[in-house]
């Protein structure tokens, strides 16, 4: 519950609201609100609605939308990014519609946040026990789909509206769903039959089948898409399944979707690199090109997704260090790195689903707060200005 009073009742002094409720509507809408605006990224609002911009408003475009590879939908950048607000708008609309229509219990003020935090895969809940507060089986599997679809590339929604069906055959769209498909049955099995403990103060039961495929496909699809809602206290949850969560999180979502975390664009294109460089080493005689789907790829975009992998791997590491150094223990504290670095909201341990981050030291929280803009730009524009040769003055 951090540092946040809890509201008393002004005559018997006893708690009304405490932890994130007690902290005001504005607020709590605010920072929903700010989420979504950076789920698709304010740059690309500004570059909608401010064609002033002109070339530096492309720069600025390619710089925010998150993947190794960027093609614009259309010649001119402005109306690439109106288009793009245009579907990211009517998902967060349709999402508000169903869940007011599913769940009659859930508030106008609640339906609303919970969208913005859904399709900007942000995961800010006003709740204290998050989504698990509302308790409502329909509303998981609402907010299920709408996870998935804002982890999806958002141009294919574009190109399915213009009728062209075949870009939606993508290898990384097939991928994509394969591996939550995968993922989300794997832990499923691994928690059937093992202790339920929820984030109310309902008493612990255990998993049948289907409230393990219900709860192991939502945390799942919130651990992969980077979004970071929670319905149970996972933290009890068999090793097995926990480990499933902490790997997903590095997967992430599509390219060009509002998803954090490596994207599965970048997982599919260092696999290639490593298949093209082993039959290289048994073929070398053979002239090969580098492709992706159908796609070629030159090296420069194989050589950005190295050294992207290279500094996540290294940031990871020296950041669980440092972490550790401050006090933490080593689950926490690459369970918070990992939480960090990909723009989650969900943790293990300290930082699990029942605690939050107000324990950590100042010097921890600077890191953190400078993990999360890292891994929200993808390293490159930040780390970019921290290099001596930036600041130089160019003849």
């Amino acid at each position: 519950y951090g540092t946040i009073e809890p509201v008393r009742n002004p005559e018997t002094h006893a708690i009304m609201y405490e932890g994130i409720e007690a902290v005001s509507k504005s607020i709590l809408f605010w920072r929903s609100f700010s989420q979504w605006l950076g789920g698709m990224g304010v740059v690309v609002l500004f570059v909608a609605v401010l064609p002033a911009l002109g070339i530096g408003g492309k720069q600025l475009f390619h710089a925010e939308m998150p993947g190794p590879l960027k093609d614009s939908l259309t010649p001119r950048i402005k109306e690439t990014a109106l288009n793009l607000w245009k579907i990211y708008l009517a998902i967060s609309v349709a999402e508000l519609v169903v869940l007011l229509l599913t769940n009659s219990e859930m508030t106008v003020f609640e339906a609303v946040t919970v969208t913005l935090s859904t399709v900007s895969t942000g995961g800010f809940c006003v709740r204290n026990a998050s989504i698990g507060a509302f308790n409502n089986p329909t509303t998981e599997w609402v907010i299920i789909v709408f996870m998935i679809l804002s982890s999806i590339n958002f141009s294919l929604y574009y190109f399915i509206i213009i009728g062209k069906l075949f870009r939606i055959y993508d290898y990384e769209l097939v991928l994509h769903i394969l591996l939550i498909g995968f993922s989300c049955a794997l832990c499923s099995y691994f928690i059937v039959d093992t202790e339920q403990v929820f984030l109310t103060s309902e008493s612990p039961t255990t998993y049948s089948f289907f409230e393990a495929i219900r709860t192991g496909c939502f945390q799942i699809v919130s651990a992969q898409t980077t979004t970071g809602f929670a319905t149970v206290d996972y933290d009890i949850w068999p090793y097995a399944a926990q480990v499933i969560m902490l790997i997903v999180m590095y997967f992430g979502g599509m390219a060009g979707s509002t998803a954090g975390g490596m994207k599965v664009m970048r997982l599919y294109m260092l696999f290639r690199i490593a298949q093209y460089k082993v039959e290289s080493l048994f073929r070398p005689e053979s002239v090969r090109r580098f492709r992706v789907g159908h796609s070629d790829v030159d090296i420069g975009s194989t050589i950005r997704v190295l050294c992207f992998f290279l500094i996540l791997v290294s940031m990871a590491m020296f950041s669980t260090f440092f972490f550790i150094l401050d006090g933490l223990d080593p689950e926490t504290a690459f369970a918070s790195v990992t939480c960090m670095i990909n723009n989650i909201g969900i943790g293990f341990r300290m930082d699990g689903p029942t605690e939050s981050c107000a324990f950590m030291s100042n010097a921890a929280l600077s890191l953190s707060s400078f993990l999360m803009v890292l891994g929200r730009l993808e390293f490159f524009a930040i780390l970019a200005i921290l290099v001596p040769a930036f600041w130089q003055q160019r003849t």
